[in-house]
């Protein structure tokens, strides 16, 4: 009953998330974070009490456990002023005018970075959650289906409210943009978003297709509205969304996950099977018909001001100067606001206005964090990603779940080198969710080759005996 109760609260989470401005506002951190620390200490509970032993389940929550503790704890580091004064920002010295003394820290500012630390574990525990939920086949594919419907209801919400006139951010105030951001408040947010949904679309659907054996080419495409069609029209709607957001870096990072999952999924594919075919004739004809209708707007904007606005590349060299000058401790998790103007140079102008962001997730996390540190996190997201794509490719996971997650690692991989999309708690939730549930597959692949422990099988054959076996002694 209480794994029920946190899969179900699990399920309605990820379908909140969104909702109110990509729970991009402090208060939406903090909400989310009671909601999936409780599910967390229910899914504990529940382990505890049930006692399960499967070694690969512990094995893989364990060792994700140990991946998100090391970087929180140096968060953590970051903010303490507990740390030798030699370590600290030199922020804090210039501070210290007249006879005040300022403690320090490595941070620039503690507060943003526990602020920082607290997001970045909601975000790490929703992974791990989706993971553990994911170890079953069955609630993967209810997890996945759960990421879709979610997507698509942003998709939704985004096209009515722009054609109704309704501002589409429902909790939260309105940039009165003409261009579909849905609850989001830019573009680039909902397209990666989006992105995440369609990839994960698109995996279910290679997925339910790798097991038809159409005879023909026509009697395959007569079989696509009863094993996906429900899907094609769900990807049909979130591509629609795509493409009006006009997001180019958003459009393409949806494009590169689109092919990732193809090509994983074609490489699963029966070689008998005629599916493969009429997918790329269907999915070509929805696509050809989306540009047609929805392309205008991402032309334009090319059109404009190219591929990468001029301005960006000043921005990665004055990011770049930051992490040269602190290379090693960085400026603290969630201080790029407060380090950078700084940095700001006359090369970049006052007119581009105040940066927020890098709009480089790799850069700023750099900088915030520092290069051994940053190239951790990395160096284990690769790791994650790469383990379980080699489950995908080697078709031993039989849920597409690890095929979604590399998906979901190709769409963020590629759009967090212009935007800053991941840094938003929504889309990372769900991105944490996704590789999650590819995480989960070398779990799933070993479960599948041994369904059962042998115990289990000894004592299902005692107890179909209806007469006490005789002892070895006992006279015949």
């Amino acid at each position: 009953m209480l794994e029920k109760t946190y899969r179900v609260l699990f399920f309605a989470f990820l379908v909140w998330a969104p909702i109110p401005i990509g729970s991009n506002r402090a208060v939406f951190w903090s909400i989310n974070a009671v909601i999936v620390l409780g599910i967390f200490l229910l899914l504990v509970i529940d382990e505890w009490r049930n006692r399960r032993s499967r070694t690969a389940v512990q094995r893989t929550v364990v060792l994700l456990l140990a991946l998100t503790t090391v970087p929180l704890v140096w968060m953590v580091v970051q903010a303490l002023s507990l740390t030798p004064s030699a370590l600290h920002s030199p922020t804090w010295a210039d501070l210290s005018v007249a006879d005040l003394s300022w403690s320090g820290a490595i941070s620039v500012n503690p507060g943003a970075t526990l602020s920082a630390a607290s997001n970045f574990v909601t975000v790490a525990l929703a992974g791990i959650i989706a993971a553990r939920i994911a170890m079953s086949s069955r609630q993967t594919l209810i997890l996945l289906n759960v990421v879709i419907a979610s997507a698509a209801l942003v998709a939704a919400w985004g096209i009515a409210a722009r054609y109704m006139g309704w501002s589409q951010v429902i909790l939260g105030s309105s940039d009165g943009t003409t261009v579909l951001t849905s609850f989001f408040v830019n573009r680039n947010t909902t397209a990666t978003y989006l992105s995440l949904g369609l990839v994960a679309s698109l995996a279910l659907v290679m997925g339910r297709l790798e097991q038809s054996r159409s005879p023909n080419f026509i009697a395959a495409i007569a079989d696509f509205p009863r094993r996906v069609g429900p899907y094609l029209l769900v990807m049909a709607l979130i591509g629609l969304a795509l493409l009006q957001t006009g997001s180019r870096a958003g459009i393409a990072a949806g494009g590169l996950g689109t092919i990732a999952v193809l090509i994983l999924g074609f490489r699963r594919a029966a070689a008998e099977s005629h599916w493969v075919v009429a997918l790329l004739f269907v999915g070509g004809g929805i696509l050809v018909l989306l540009f047609g209708v929805s392309a205008e707007g991402i032309i334009d904007r090319l059109t404009e001001t190219g591929a990468v606005d001029a301005t960006r590349w000043q921005l990665y060299a004055d990011t770049l100067a930051a992490i040269v000058d602190r290379p090693i401790l960085g400026f603290g998790a969630g201080t790029f606001y407060d380090f950078f103007p700084g940095y700001h140079s006359e090369a970049l102008g006052i007119s581009s206005g105040i940066w927020l962001e890098a709009h480089n997730t790799y850069l700023q996390s750099a900088a915030e964090l520092g290069l051994p540190m940053f190239l951790f996190a990395l160096g284990a997201l690769l790791f994650l990603v790469g383990r379980f794509s080699i489950i995908a490719f080697r078709r031993e996971d039989p849920m597409p779940g690890a095929v979604a997650g590399l998906g979901a690692a190709v769409v963020v991989g590629f759009h967090a080198l212009f935007d800053f999309s991941l840094q938003i708690q929504s889309v990372a939730i769900i991105f944490a969710v996704l590789i999650g549930t590819g995480v989960a597959g070398p779990v799933r692949a070993q479960l599948r080759r041994r369904p059962q422990l042998p115990t289990e099988r000894v004592a299902r054959r005692y107890e179909t005996f209806s007469v006490a076996p005789r002892s070895p002694t006992q006279p015949v």
